[in-house]
């Protein structure tokens, strides 16, 4: 089989490119914003790069991590772009290839660069569709809120105009899109194919992705902005936030979904909050004042937890373990915590031979092999599943907490390099094919860190 070059794998995404910065430039007196409300947006942009750069902190503490590190190679011109898949996109290497040869190697800028009513604007709309396909796989679920905005020029506008306007950017952008997706899955397959309904079992239910609004406060705010923002515009409401609950439908039946995954939800929990506001301030000032706040303490809560996992190092995983509650947990040398148990670690330091990752606990089957005598299971949780990174590892440990009974039992340590894991008794599968029990996880243990 003929092995596709690297440029015959991203040229969909050039074309893409360069159809949308043309449309951008016929629609661009429909996408100015009055003065005020640019400086609106200013204001916005300012305060989330301060919060994005300084408070979470990626300016000064961002590590390029897992395929972001092959990225980052490409920035620096240690690796040149290859024909690509859905690991390595071609796109995104081409992009990130270009920028480091007319960009300084400073590994803060790539972190700063990543943070319709007419027929211009369709095309505008279309084909960066094409293009945020041909960047990310997934996000082609973008399309359906896209499309509800689109249709709901239909009635305003007449359906010979509205075909005129979107029709052959649709086409077009069906077109770039397919041929950019293309090459991420042949020869080979989509990432998970195999195991769709396994993965659906334990994710439909796993909202973890969506934090911090995966908590009852949270999902109680977009929930009530849904209802609200239905009331004043419902055909919009329809049209952006249904994709939310199917967007996380679809990606449920992929193995790793998390919170990269549940981007794509972001419009439509974007409008929920956002027009349920509006909704409230066209009645009175102070319920949006309050409605306001209680956004700002959800996405704060989160900001906080971020700020204090973000690229964790060692150090502070270990000074977590001893402070209280783990404090009180025994300390066991690494053959005391493993023997005659099922042991998942993938640290080369605790990991047995060969080494066993969450990955291994998703089929129930192969679950059962790996418990010890008496069927007992144990996950070394260490630094990689407690901090945030761009692997997104704790996604897949907090996998684990929703798909087993789960409960702290002692800490193992490392003296020499500084290394130390919580180690975590897994019980009964509680989610998913296989299940064993209802046993839930006993209040008077430890939560997870």
């Amino acid at each position: 089989m003929k092995v596709l070059a690297p440029w015959q794998t991203a040229w969909p995404a050039g074309a893409a490119l360069l159809v949308l910065l043309a449309a951008l430039l016929a629609a661009r007196r429909h996408l100015v914003l009055p003065r005020r409300d640019r400086l609106a947006a200013a204001a916005l942009v300012a305060l989330a790069l301060a919060v994005r750069l300084a408070w979470v902190p990626a300016w000064s503490a961002h590590l390029y991590d897992g395929h972001e590190a092959e990225y980052w190679d490409l920035f620096r011109g240690l690796r040149a772009p290859t024909r690509g898949g859905t690991v390595l996109y071609p796109a995104v290497q081409w992009f990130w290839w270009g920028l480091g040869r007319v960009l300084p190697a400073d590994p803060r800028l790539p972190v700063l660069l990543a943070a319709p009513r007419n027929p211009a604007q369709a095309w505008v709309a279309a084909t960066a569709m094409a293009l945020v396909v041909a960047t990310r796989l997934d996000a082609a679920l973008l399309g359906l809120p896209v499309l509800g905005v689109a249709l709901l020029g239909l009635r305003r506008q007449g359906a010979a105009a509205w075909a005129r306007a979107w029709l052959p950017a649709g086409a077009v952008a069906l077109v770039l899109a397919g041929l950019a997706a293309w090459p991420l899955v042949w020869p080979g397959e989509v990432p998970g194919a195999g195991e769709r309904a396994l993965s659906f079992a334990i994710n439909a239910g796993f909202l973890a992705p969506f934090a911090p609004f995966d908590r009852p406060a949270g999902l109680a705010l977009v929930g009530l902005g849904a209802a609200l923002a239905f009331r004043r515009w419902p055909a919009a409401t329809l049209a952006l936030v249904p994709p939310v609950a199917l967007d996380h439908l679809v990606l449920a039946t992929f193995d790793d979904y998390g919170e990269r995954h549940a981007l794509v939800a972001l419009p439509g929990i974007a409008w929920a909050l956002a027009a349920g506001g509006a909704s409230l301030a066209a009645r009175r000032r102070w319920p949006a004042a309050l409605w306001s706040a209680a956004i700002l303490a959800v996405l704060g809560r989160g900001l906080v937890e971020m700020r204090a996992r973000y690229y964790a190092p060692e150090e502070r995983f270990a000074a977590v373990l001893a402070a209280p509650p783990y404090a009180a947990l025994p300390r066991l040398p690494l053959d005391a915590a493993r023997d005659g148990c099922g042991w998942v670690a993938e640290d080369p330091r605790v990991a047995r031979d060969p080494p066993v990752s969450h990955f291994n606990l998703l089929d129930p089957d192969e679950e059962r092999r790996l418990r010890g005598r008496d069927g007992c299971l144990r996950w070394c949780l260490d630094v990689q599943d407690y901090r945030w990174s761009s692997r997104s590892v704790r996604d897949r440990a907090l996998r684990l907490a929703h798909l087993f009974a789960v409960r702290p039992a002692a800490v193992v340590e490392e003296p020499a390099s500084g290394y130390a894991c919580l180690v975590v008794e897994l019980g009964p599968r509680r989610v998913g094919p296989g299940k064993g029990s209802d046993e839930r996880v006993d209040d008077r243990h430890p939560p997870l860190p």
